[in-house]
């Protein structure tokens, strides 16, 4: 009985964390190259509540995987912002932008 018991535990467990997980693709257009990618992937990997985040500079877009519980669209959008770029409907932070380096800049 008490196996039974943890067996229902860890799989309610896994499946509340797993409800709270959501994937979302944020369009990222002014993403130019590898650098923006690593810097985008370093610093929101960082970021509380995020648990994956892939960056594809050719398709202008970041795909994230984040806790729902712990953070939300619009902040992960801020975070992208702060570093320099733009997300979605959320302009880039214009002193984080000029800060960037030339390769990194819209052309």
């Amino acid at each position: 009985m008490k196996q039974l018991k943890l067996t229902l535990l860890a799989v309610f467990g896994f499946t509340a964390w797993s409800f709270a997980q959501t994937t979302t693709v944020i369009n990222t257009p002014s993403v130019q190259c590898g650098m923006c990618k690593s810097k985008i992937e370093k610093n929101l990997k960082k970021a509380d509540g995020i648990t994956s985040v892939k960056v594809d500079y050719k398709q202008k877009n970041t795909t994230v995987t984040w806790d729902s519980t712990k953070t939300n669209l619009a902040a992960i959008r801020t975070q992208i912002s702060k570093l320099g770029y733009d997300a979605d409907d959320v302009l880039s932070d214009k002193e984080a932008y000029e800060n960037l380096p030339d390769c990194c800049k819209k052309p």
